[in-house]
């Protein structure tokens, strides 16, 4: 499935241990525990916090769905004179992405993403393409070419990247994934992430749809990667992988660490988790819930 390469020469995961003690602990805790865990601490001292265990809906509204229809009248059009939008594959309220090629004389898929400058800073965007271009790891998407661009009077920034046949959460809409194919997505990422967190960067987007296949090698996304301590405000829709401080715009190797730890039990359990403000102080765990096998 995902991820068939051999990973006996993965990186070791070289984080400090004041990022990753607190919050391992934490995902050890929930592989353990109910739908109404409470854990306490997490974002302010006193204020607690509440996992539940809820079904992964698709909400969309009226608003994205007209966006995302606007999107796809694109098929067939050519951007910066090179790049044919050959396929919508997928996108968000601001943003899109089409199959595409690029090299000669043999063409190879890539694909190619579009932002709309009004969503971003077009040059500050374009600076954190070109720095990521810049990496060079087995199991990070490489970037090729980036840009600006206009269609039908829209102004874009663009970035050109390799093609990813499957992803992650295409396998979740099927399936949990089992402990044995768990291990092997992780090891890789846990490589990836230690690579960007040495060279002072986060991933910052991790999730089911950026954890991808390429040629069945695993790789994760680059093209929102920033440097740790940056302000996340504005790169990207808060998701429920999101640790706690990135709603104050903080960024950190730890909250990557936090949202692998979201991916990991959402694909084992083929649930997503959903973290809730509570007043209670109690630290509560309903017994009786189906722990997921590790072993």
């Amino acid at each position: 499935m995902l991820a068939r390469g051999d990973c006996s020469k993965q990186r070791r995961l070289l984080l400090p241990a004041r990022h990753c003690k607190v919050r391992v602990g934490v995902w050890c805790a929930l592989f353990c525990c109910s739908p109404d865990v409470r854990v306490t601490g997490l974002e302010n001292p006193g204020q607690n916090t509440r996992v539940q265990w809820q079904p992964n809906t698709r909400r969309q509204t009226s608003w994205v769905s007209r966006m995302l229809g606007s999107w796809k009248q694109w098929e067939g059009q050519l951007v910066n004179g090179e790049f044919h939008l050959r396929q919508h594959l997928g996108g968000a309220d601001e943003s899109a992405v089409f199959l595409t090629e690029y090299g000669q004389p043999q063409p190879q898929k890539a694909a190619i993403k579009l932002i709309s400058a009004h969503a971003t800073s077009p040059e500050l965007q374009l600076s954190r393409w070109r720095r990521a271009a810049k990496f060079s790891h087995p199991h990070l998407i490489q970037l090729s070419q980036m840009g600006r661009c206009e269609l039908d009077n829209t102004r874009l920034v663009f970035v050109v990247m390799e093609y990813a046949e499957e992803d992650l959460s295409q396998v979740f809409l099927e399936r949990p994934l089992t402990p044995a194919e768990a291990h092997t997505m992780l090891k890789p990422t846990l490589g990836a992430l230690a690579f960007l967190h040495e060279k002072g960067f986060v991933h910052g987007r991790l999730k089911l749809a950026n954890i991808m296949s390429v040629s069945d090698l695993l790789r994760i996304s680059s093209d929102g990667l920033h440097r740790i301590g940056e302000s996340s405000i504005g790169l990207a829709t808060s998701s429920t992988y999101d640790p706690p401080e990135a709603a104050r715009g903080q960024s950190s190797a730890a909250g990557d660490v936090w949202s692998l730890g979201m991916v990991l039990v959402e694909a084992l359990t083929q649930h997503a988790l959903v973290w809730e403000k509570t007043n209670t102080k109690s630290q509560t765990c309903r017994r009786g819930c189906r722990r997921p096998s590790l072993t």
